[in-house]
């Protein structure tokens, strides 16, 4: 067992590749087969006219005739609504999906390996962002554990097409990381790079834009000049992905006639307000707890006392939580972190794989939580708490 926090790091790391293999043996599903059809040339279906490279996620466009042939290949359900439009814009994913056509083709279990790859690559970000923000290195390599071994991401890391978050995931922290050197090294390249990391975190996936609540809430709690310089320094983020929006929007991507699936914040703004708070109980429940957030997708007929029961589950969770750790600001921005990450999921029906950039600020609040609690025994004073505390979490 190795003693230095490098050699329990990397052990952390390696547990969590060996419990990654299993996906090599699954094989193509779902979209898969869509990929594999739009790349290769022997099928009949073609790349929509698009700004997207090969159309990989941007193939059920809104056009009927495009539609009823995707139908006619099983290739999407036969009830699909002819005029179902499910466009995104993912061009740096795209490549890299082409990349696995062009050097292995017909070996499944090698773009497996490349998904794994993009994970273990994210893992070892998160580990340095945690690094800057705990007070132990114990508390980090809990973390970490936590993080990595979150059963919400296996189901990410396993399907070859959802690599797009996990590029958008890796992209993101490359984005976080070089934004808080630049706020506390003052070197501009730094701004330059992270600036540069944003635009490919969100040509990989809409996702990317998640990286911006851990930005946003760094600017209120972590930067070292104050929350009104903080804000400002997180301006030029903004303006990429407003800038990014735009020419999405004007690109014709998005969703229409998806609405069990998919609002658009754009074009259904009360229905994405009214979805958002539906859902956003699901999603961190299923973070903080064990069932997952599919079951509500899943589940027919009405769904919000399912959501209710999730939001009274986290304010039992959360409070022993946050109020134990309140004293540090590091708390504070992974808090803050955690829930606006989430907020540009809510557009989508909530599933585990929405998980990976809340993940971050919840395994890092359960990880001081413990820390605190367990391992270095600074039980709250108060009574009630204390005794709380302990008949929530055992």
């Amino acid at each position: 067992m190795p003693t230095s926090y490098t050699g329990r790091r990397n052990l952390i790391i390696f547990i969590t590749l060996l419990l990654c293999l299993p996906a090599l043996f699954t094989g193509y599903m779902g979209d898969d087969y869509l990929h594999y059809a739009l790349l290769n040339a022997d099928l009949p279906i073609r790349k929509p006219d698009d700004l997207s490279l090969f159309g990989l996620f941007s193939f059920i466009n809104g056009d009927p005739e495009r539609n009823r042939l995707l139908m006619d290949y099983s290739l999407i359900p036969w009830w699909t609504y002819a005029d179902m439009k499910y466009a995104f814009w993912r061009p740096l994913t795209e490549v890299f999906h082409w990349l696995d056509y062009q050097l292995w083709p017909n070996s499944p279990w090698l773009m497996h390996l490349h998904n794994i790859a993009w994970y273990m690559v994210a893992v070892i970000l998160v580990a340095n962002l945690y690094k800057r923000y705990f007070p132990t290195e114990t508390a980090v390599l809990l973390a970490l554990f936590l993080y990595a071994l979150d059963s919400s991401h296996g189901f990410t890391v396993s399907w070859i097409s959802n690599r797009n978050a996990l590029l958008a995931l890796t992209f993101g922290l490359v984005t976080l990381l070089l934004h808080i050197k630049w706020r506390e090294e003052e070197g501009l390249h730094y701004l330059l790079g992270a600036l540069v990391a944003q635009i490919l975190a969100l040509f990989s996936a809409e996702l990317g834009i998640s990286v911006f609540g851990y930005i946003g809430a760094y600017a209120l709690f972590m930067d070292k000049k104050g929350p009104v310089k903080g804000v400002l320094a997180a301006l030029p983020y903004f303006v990429v992905i407003v800038s990014w929006w735009v020419v999405y929007k004007q690109a014709g991507f998005g969703a229409a006639h998806a609405g069990a699936y998919y609002v658009d914040p754009a074009t259904q703004p009360m229905a994405f307000v009214v979805a958002a708070v539906e859902r956003l109980p699901v999603l961190l429940a299923s973070q903080w707890g064990i069932i997952p957030a599919d079951i509500y997708t899943l589940t027919p007929g009405e769904k919000h006392l399912y959501s209710i029961v999730c939001a009274v589950f986290l304010m039992m969770i959360l409070i022993p939580v946050v109020l134990l750790q309140r004293a540090r600001r590091s708390t504070w921005f992974w808090c803050a972190g955690m829930l606006f990450s989430i907020l540009p999921a809510l557009a989508a029906s909530p599933y585990d794989r929405l998980l990976l950039f809340p993940g971050i600020g919840g395994a890092a609040l359960l990880a001081g939580f413990i820390h605190k609690l367990w391992i270095v025994k600074d039980r709250p004073r108060n009574a009630l708490v204390r005794y709380y505390s302990l008949f929530v979490f055992g």
